[in-house]
């Protein structure tokens, strides 16, 4: 294993240095894989967007650092430390555990995610965060396999989420179809938005 993140660090810096030491690994044994371990009891489509880290970003390092796409999977795992993320290097025949494993490529995450104004309040802040919501309804709706995600963090200010939950209300997007999650790891004004498709 090349590393795990419980929380704490700069994530970036930290996979990012753990990318390139999986690259390492691969260039020596180029029949490996490259694996990023979410530990959690819930499915895969859960586990992502719920994780105490942010593995979902770790196929954009990977393609940065030009690592082949079908060398890169997410695995998912109940056997390990609750929302820990789990960094794995693969060699050929050799065996992790997990419940669920997929080709990163097959999963197609949507983050939407406003709170980089010196005034949350604007309105150029406003309109980003109603574009957000709207481009979260719309991408379930043309996406029959989408789940959704409302994450609630840190500062996220109840009249914004209650705004959200008015327009999806709205729109008749049926309620099955997205989840609310009290994240509470980092600092957000407005509702952050993540849908997640697996084709598996």
């Amino acid at each position: 294993m090349a590393g795990s993140w419980y929380g704490g660090e700069d994530f970036g810096e930290f996979i990012f240095h753990k990318t390139e030491l999986l690259n390492y690994y691969l260039k020596e044994n180029p029949n490996g894989k490259i694996v990023a371990k979410l530990c959690s009891k819930n499915r895969m489509s859960i586990a992502l967007p719920t994780s105490n880290g942010f593995a979902f970003h770790f196929p954009l390092y990977t393609e940065i650092i030009k690592i082949p796409a079908d060398k890169v999977y997410f695995a998912r795992s109940s056997k390990c430390r609750e929302k820990t993320e789990q960094y794995w290097f693969v060699p050929e025949n050799t065996a992790i555990d997990y419940d669920e494993m997929v080709l990163a490529k097959n999963v197609k995450i949507t983050r939407l995610l406003e709170d980089y104004y010196d005034d949350p309040d604007s309105q150029p802040a406003r309109k980003e965060f109603a574009d957000n919501t709207k481009q979260f309804i719309n991408g379930l709706k043309n996406d029959p396999k989408a789940e959704g995600f409302i994450i609630l963090n840190i500062k996220t200010k109840n009249p914004h989420f209650q705004e959200a939950m008015r327009q999806i209300r709205k729109q008749k997007l049926d309620k099955n179809r997205f989840r609310i999650v009290g994240k509470k790891r980092y600092e957000t004004h407005f509702p952050e938005f993540m849908i997640v498709s697996i084709n598996k």
